[in-house]
């Protein structure tokens, strides 16, 4: 079985690599390759370790979130990724916290900021909407709309357009184009059924 090579015995086999090949050369040449390769592998390790802190950092944040110990995790957050995260799964994570706990200005703030920089993800256009559908229906149909522009096979849209709009020919579309879209036995297309059989 071949142990896996860590990061500073990699760096160890570079530099000792770089000493036997500058033999014969000037002193000064292979003091400057050397350090040149020594800082390149630094780095490397360093870009490494970087990035298992914010897989591990994530997976913490999933695993509160999971718990449903949203304080916790909302406090994680901020120490983790700081306030101006850009990553759009983790601030969509963020913003359901938030609805969950009933602060839905915090959640759309932190949606809206997203839309600014992602304004292709369906996701945040639907998550938009759903804060708003008791509220004001009209805007969240919006918001609706605006998901299935950005994924005309988003699924839940369709659903939540069906339920919200008053036409009963409007809604009938929205059924009839979720369902021509939907696996027969997915939860969409069962509760799009669920709305024609109450027309």
């Amino acid at each position: 079985m071949r142990l896996k090579e860590n990061s500073t015995y990699r760096l160890f086999r570079c530099v000792l690599f770089l000493i036997l090949c500058s033999v014969g050369s000037s002193s000064i040449d292979a003091a400057d390759r050397i350090m040149q390769t020594f800082s390149a592998a630094s780095s490397l390790a360093s870009d490494q370790a970087s990035s298992q802190s914010v897989e591990h950092n994530e997976r913490h944040f999933a695993e509160l979130m999971h718990d449903h110990r949203n304080t916790e995790a909302l406090a994680q957050y901020e120490t983790y990724f700081g306030r101006n995260d850009t990553n759009v799964i983790r601030n969509l994570a963020r913003a359901r916290i938030y609805r969950s706990e009933g602060k839905s200005a915090v959640a759309a703030r932190i949606l809206m900021d997203a839309i600014k920089l992602n304004p292709q993800v369906e996701e945040l256009h639907f998550e938009l909407g759903l804060l708003y559908k008791l509220r004001e229906p009209k805007r969240a149909i919006s918001y609706f709309t605006n998901a299935l522009k950005c994924n005309q096979r988003y699924l839940p849209a369709y659903v939540e357009l069906a339920r919200l709009t008053l036409d009963k020919n409007e809604r009938l579309r929205y059924c009839v184009l979720g369902l021509l879209l939907s696996d027969t036995n997915s939860t969409e297309a069962k509760a799009l059924r669920d709305i024609i059989d109450k027309d």
